[in-house]
């Protein structure tokens, strides 16, 4: 009994010692989520819906592109072809904001 009681404690108090998210930080982690259900359902607008309207990329091959249309353009490509049914898995371990309007993920 003393142990459960000692656990129950200790569980409390790891509880009470762990940070709340921040709006901002809870926004992040939900943008990720979103990714990966686009991912994982072939949705190349919906996995492009945050990516800056003059945002550059370059993919896997090393082709770099500038633009949301092209980002759309190319994951609508990949999610028909090689990448069809395919699973993204991802895991945020590490989020900080440099600035208020700056995280790096």
């Amino acid at each position: 009994m003393k142990c459960l009681l000692f656990l129950g404690v200790l569980l409390g108090a790891t509880v009470a010692a762990t940070p709340q998210a921040s709006p901002e930080e809870t926004a992040v982690r939900n943008i990720v989520q979103e990714e990966i259900a686009a991912w994982n359902s072939g949705d190349a607008a919906a996995y492009s819906r945050h990516f800056a309207a003059d945002g550059t990329f370059t993919n896997i091959r090393g082709e770099f592109y500038t633009g949301r249309q092209p980002f759309i353009e190319k994951h609508d490509n990949l999610f028909k072809g090689p990448f069809h049914g395919s699973t993204l898995k991802q895991d945020i371990v590490s989020l900080k904001f440099v600035r208020p309007d700056v995280v790096v993920v």
